[in-house]
């Protein structure tokens, strides 16, 4: 190597770095630590790395996929950490690839923190480096995780957001596959899970196809089991509910 590089080399390496603060859930910090020591790095090297990896594929992506998908999809993987405690910690970052983080939070109307974990959730998810028992979810593992947090009551919260009034049994059939949701519900709930309907679908689909056979004891008798999913109409009228309400949720229908 001649000496001009070697000048170029170490004037790169001390460049000036600017931090961001990020706010995450505590699982986040942790998984990053569980990478960081089957490197044999620093916390802050690998979190700077998977900024820097994250935000590369982002700015790629931005030119093919629509804001609302690239959004949905970082952002999928980004919810699949919530546990633990609220977390500030800070990320030095390059000063040019901070102020590209900003200009693109500014365009997608986010902040650079979130910006940033979004960015540092999407790189974990692609490497491989992992020691045993913590492997990082793919993006359809993310879906599944997310769709999975809503049961019982949160079911019925979810239906009110989404517009469905307190409808929990009509939303739990979607959520479980089991009955066919219209592409006004799909889209609702895109966008309050933030997750893409492509993802959805295939997470409706594989647990539909997973419903366990129901057991039965009495001899001569068989089990129901449904080889087709409901439609969304025939799941409103099951509910057996005032027409004005039947009529409402049926506006819903392709």
């Amino acid at each position: 190597m001649q000496l001009d590089e070697c000048e170029t080399t170490a004037s790169r390496t001390k460049e000036r770095q600017v931090t961001i603060g990020v706010s995450t859930k505590a699982s986040l910090h942790t998984a990053i630590g569980v990478l960081a020591q089957a490197r044999g790095e620093s916390l802050s090297a690998v979190a700077r790395d998977m900024v820097a990896r994250g935000f590369e594929d982002f700015e790629t992506r931005s030119f093919t996929e629509s804001q609302s998908r690239l959004l949905a999809s970082f952002e999928s993987k980004l919810a699949t950490y919530c546990e633990g405690e609220n977390m500030q910690w800070m990320v030095r970052v390059d000063r040019r690839l901070a102020t590209r983080i900003k200009l693109s939070a500014k365009e997608f109307g986010k902040s650079a923190s979130y910006m940033a974990a979004i960015c540092i959730t999407d790189a974990l998810v692609k490497q491989t480096a992992i020691v045993p028992g913590a492997v990082v979810p793919t993006e359809l593992e993310s879906a599944k995780a997310i769709v999975e947090q809503f049961k019982g009551p949160a079911v019925r919260r979810l239906a009110d957001d989404i517009g469905l009034g307190k409808r929990g049994p009509l939303l739990s059939g979607v959520l479980s596959g089991k009955t066919d949701a219209p592409r006004a519900v799909l889209r609702a709930l895109s966008l309050k899970l933030k997750v893409s309907i492509p993802l959805l679908k295939q997470v409706f689909n594989e647990s539909f196809l997973n419903t366990p056979i129901p057991a039965f004891k009495a001899q001569g008798e068989k089990p129901e089991v449904r080889l087709e999913k409901q439609s969304w109409e025939d799941a409103v009228k099951s509910l057996k509910l005032t027409d004005e309400d039947t009529a409402a949720l049926l506006e819903f229908a392709d």
